[in-house]
């Protein structure tokens, strides 16, 4: 653990010990207490994270973005999330049981970054077949990130734009 950081005690991300992240991983846990919805909750950890994670060298911030992401289905996804899958689909209808990244929770330096309705390619991620995840920059690119033994279908022979 590195300082306190106006009441927050920051973490070194280039000297992540044990001991600091469990001590992150203790806070974080606690962020649902009282918590009215997963949004709140992913709101809340991801500006914990944004503050807290720090370069021990320059003592700056580490990430410059922040996003929490849950995976659901398309069917489950509400008709605004539909409609931006959809578009990002090319204007293919996907299947009911299609998986999604959904952007839960937002933070970065750019004012765009900072609300989850103000992301352009973020909001809901289509994931048509399994090849897709290889395509998002993110570091969430493997089957755990979207269930262990998830099933992707390629039927409706969608595809995602490069990029994503």
């Amino acid at each position: 653990m590195s300082n306190q950081n106006e009441g927050l005690i920051t973490f070194d991300l280039t000297n992540f010990t044990i001991h600091e992240v469990t001590e992150c991983g203790r806070a974080v846990r606690t962020m649902g207490v009282g918590a009215s919805s997963m949004e709140a909750v992913a709101g809340r950890i991801v500006n914990y994270l944004y503050d807290t994670l720090i370069d021990g060298q320059t003592g700056e911030r580490a990430c410059t973005l922040i996003r929490f992401f849950k995976t659901q289905t398309y069917a489950d996804l509400d008709d605004e999330l539909k409609s931006f899958a959809i578009n990002l689909l090319g204007g293919s209808t996907p299947l009911p049981k299609m998986k999604c990244f959904t952007l839960l929770g937002t933070v970065g330096e750019n004012e765009e970054w900072k609300q989850r309705g103000s992301s352009n390619g973020h909001r809901a991620i289509p994931l048509p077949c399994e090849e897709v995840i290889h395509q998002i920059p993110t570091d969430a690119k493997s089957d755990q990130a979207v269930g262990t033994g998830c099933a992707f279908s390629c039927e409706t022979g969608s595809s995602i734009p490069a990029g994503y």
